[in-house]
């Protein structure tokens, strides 16, 4: 899935070490399975943002541009979108399983 993929690769900007203590903190502390993030988009979300605060939307940009990227199209940052705003567009815009 391309969404998943697009996670991956932003998250592995940390190191694949780090991405994977990522997705086991993930399940451990909120139950959120790697395979469910594309259904939990905001909880996915605000769990990058209890582990690392304003810096988890860093990472969410990081993971939106490549999903973009990865669509052959430019991610346009927009004021008040959330990261799911950002990934349903995406997948209402191109029709595709994100």
């Amino acid at each position: 899935m391309l969404l998943l993929d697009a996670i991956d690769r932003g998250l592995m900007a940390l190191g694949e070490s780090v991405m994977e203590s990522i997705y086991y903190h993930l399940e451990k502390t909120y139950s959120i399975k790697r395979d469910e993030i594309p259904d939990r988009l905001e909880d996915f979300s605000s769990g990058l943002e209890r582990m690392f605060g304003t810096g988890g939307k860093v990472m969410e940009k990081l993971i939106v541009e490549e999903l973009h990227s990865r669509l052959g199209s430019k991610f346009e940052e927009r004021a008040g979108h959330s990261f799911a705003d950002c990934v349903n567009e995406a997948k209402a815009r191109y029709r595709r399983t994100v």
